[in-house]
């Protein structure tokens, strides 16, 4: 449950990862009333920048993407990369909704591994087990696992000027230089999709938020570890991957991206209350609603710090 309010409110999404660059998705929230409809128009003159620790300040340019029509958000971004261990302040200027704001923190590098994955039943279900073993700095440290699907299809491709371009939408551009007999270098070029969807899987690791409140026979989202039992030390966890779900699609490749995050206290913390929510529980859930605390003054949502490591599978 987000935090109630009557009026309008900036929105803010995303996370800063150290060593790319700066990205966040930025729209603005819905009064829901009774037989009304819901205004899910994409914001409009916003305005964001970010200052770093030493006072620099960077302007994101906002711009209409895939996902706009989706995500109701507008993608804001600079090439700008943020830094590890770096603290950062986000301001989103509005004309009439005001100005929100966000403080954050970019953990600092950490190093982890994939051990061993090998084949295995659990739970009744065919999976991919993945042992990854977390080396631990000696800070107070927040680590979240998770597994994304990325797909993506092979379509031929030319260079020109340096660029590789998809020959199906600039057919044009690659008629005119065979008529005009330049010698045109092609390949089958892999093009990756927007749209990321998450993997639910299984953790046997005793040390889990999804452990200590559930049971190792129940998918998770992702493992949140706390590193207050192995600070300094290295850690093992292990996921279990049903196989049925990180099969390709019809038609396209599937590549499976296995993230070890380093985060914030309050995105760790975020996320943890995010785990409890059921996104197919529906309005007429009777449950006890989960509160979302995001980190955003003057609006709503939640900007995580991050610095992650990223392991890549292809099927």
């Amino acid at each position: 449950m987000l935090p109630s309010t009557e009026n309008q409110k900036i929105v803010l999404l995303g996370e800063l990862v150290a060593g790319d660059s700066m990205k966040i998705r930025a729209g603005m929230s819905t009064v829901i009333q009774s037989g009304a409809m819901m205004n899910e128009e994409l914001i409009q003159n916003l305005s964001i920048n970010i200052k770093d620790g030493a006072n620099n300040t960077t302007q994101l340019s906002g711009a209409e993407d895939d996902l706009s029509i989706t995500e109701h958000t507008v993608s804001f971004s600079s090439g700008q990369l943020t830094q590890a261990g770096n603290k950062y302040e986000i301001r989103a200027s509005h004309p009439e909704l005001g100005t929100a704001y966000a403080n954050i923190i970019i953990p600092n590098p950490f190093n982890a591994d994939i051990t061993d994955t090998l084949s295995t039943e659990y739970n009744g279900e065919n999976c991919l087990q993945v042992n990854i073993q977390i080396n631990d700095n000696a800070e107070n440290n927040f680590y979240v696992v998770e597994v994304l699907q990325q797909p993506f299809t092979l379509e031929p491709a030319f260079l020109f000027n340096g660029q590789w371009f998809k020959t199906s939408e600039n057919f044009s551009l690659y008629d005119s230089l065979i008529n005009a007999g330049v010698t045109v270098e092609e390949k089958l070029d892999s093009f990756y999709t927007q749209m990321l969807n998450r993997i639910t899987f299984y953790t046997t690791d005793a040390q889990s938020e999804h452990l200590l409140n559930g049971n190792s026979k129940t998918l998770c989202r992702r493992v949140l570890l706390y590193d207050k039992s192995f600070n300094g030390s290295a850690h093992l966890t292990s996921i279990l991957l049903p196989k049925s779900q990180i099969n390709p699609f019809p038609g396209s490749g599937l590549r499976t991206l296995i993230q070890v995050k380093s985060v914030a206290e309050d995105y760790f913390l975020y996320l943890k209350g995010y785990e409890q929510y059921d996104p197919f529980s529906g309005f007429s859930n009777t449950n006890t609603p989960v509160r979302l605390t995001g980190n955003i003054t003057n609006g709503v949502g939640m900007i995580g710090g991050v610095y992650k490591r990223t392991f890549t599978y292809q099927f």
